[in-house]
This record gives structure tokens, sequence and C-alpha cells, in this order.
């Protein structure tokens, strides 16, 4: 009877188990230039992110800031058409303006020159005091302070010919006696010198009216 011999496979292994089989990973190099990508696109997005806050903030500064213009300019025009108290030499506070600003006259006035200067700065008094927002509530909006610069001229320019040749039939006096040129600009930051940023300031140009 002839014999059977059973022999076993003792050399092979379980596939799961050879050596470079299925096993997946990250070298150190890889997760290194993984991690400088990202640092990378992180850089350039919070920049992105930074600067669009910075330009919204300044956006928000220039309303303000256009707001307060038209607002004192309005506030100036109507405190200068008030009239003197009787007995004085002038009949409005603007008749007493154009006194002091001869043709070809120029002013400058910051709130500071208004409070204690004397002559046309002093004509300002109390009108040019820095603004800080509140709610309605009465508390501050934001930290922002915005101050006042007024230019006063009675120089003659193209503007004032131009409303010369318009109003020639309505206006028989030279429109230079009627109107004073004025800017208002409104900053909320300043120079060394005190003088408004001119990126930081918004000014309206605009005219003082006797009438």
């Amino acid at each position: 009877m002839p014999s059977i011999t059973i022999r076993k496979n003792t050399s092979s292994k379980h596939p799961a188990a050879a050596p470079g089989r299925n096993e997946h990973g990250f070298t150190l190099i890889e997760i290194l230039v993984a991690v400088t990508i990202l640092s990378v696109v992180s850089l350039a997005f919070m920049g992105y992110f930074v600067t669009a806050m910075e330009r919204s903030a300044d956006n928000n500064h220039r309303t303000i800031a256009a707001n307060l213009a038209r607002l004192k300019a309005e506030e100036l025009k109507e405190a200068f058409r008030q009239p003197l108290p009787t007995g004085g030499r002038y009949e409005t506070y603007y008749a007493q303006l154009v006194e002091a600003m001869p043709p070809g006259a120029y002013a400058l006035i910051l709130s500071a020159d208004a409070n204690t200067g004397q002559g046309v700065a002093g004509m300002f008094k109390g009108m040019l005091d820095p603004h800080l927002p509140v709610d309605e509530a009465g508390g501050s909006v934001h930290s922002t302070l915005y101050r006042y610069q007024v230019e006063i001229s009675n120089r003659s320019d193209e503007r004032l010919q131009q409303l010369n040749a318009a109003n020639q039939l309505l206006f028989p006096l030279r429109m230079e006696e009627s109107l004073l040129r004025m800017v208002v600009t409104v900053f909320w930051q300043n120079a060394e010198d005190g003088s408004p940023v001119a990126t930081k300031s918004v000014s309206l140009d605009t005219y003082l009216i006797g009438r």
C-alpha cells in the first residue's frame, strides 16, 4: 500500500502581513510642505481681510465726515445770518465778517483758533468744537473724534465770475459783496501741526450767504 506524505507550506505568509503592502501615511517632508502651503494661503487671506476691514472703516469715517461737513456748513450759514444786538455797527454777523474780510483776504480757522483767537477766527468761537458721534441713548458710537477746519476767502475766482454772469439781473450788486467762499473740512486724523491729513478728511466747498 503506497504511503501518503502531507507537507505544510511554512514559507508562505498572509498577504496582509507581507512587508510594504497596504501601508499608507505621510512622510515628514510631505507634512512640512503641506503646512508651509497652508501658512502662505492663510497669510494671504488674512491680509485681504485686514485690508477689507480698513477700507470699510475708512468708508464709514468718510460717510460720517461728509454728513458732518454738510450740517456744519448749514449751521454756519444760519449763524452768520443772525442779526447783531441792536445798537451795533453792523446789522448781521455776516456783515461784520465781510468787514473783516476785505477783497483778496483769506482766513484758515481750526477749532483751537476759533476758541482762543481774535478777529475773523474769534467770530467762530464755539462753532467748531470737535464732534464725537453718539447713539440715541447718548452713548459713544466709536472712539473716533471728528475735528473741523474752515477756510474763508474773499478772493474773486472763476466760480464767482460764473455766478455773476448767471445772476446779473437778479443781483445788481457784485456777487463778491454778497457771498464769501467757505470750505468746511472734517477730519479724523491730523498732522503734528494740527492740520488735517488729506487722506483722512472730507471737504465741502460752498459759500456763506449774506441774505
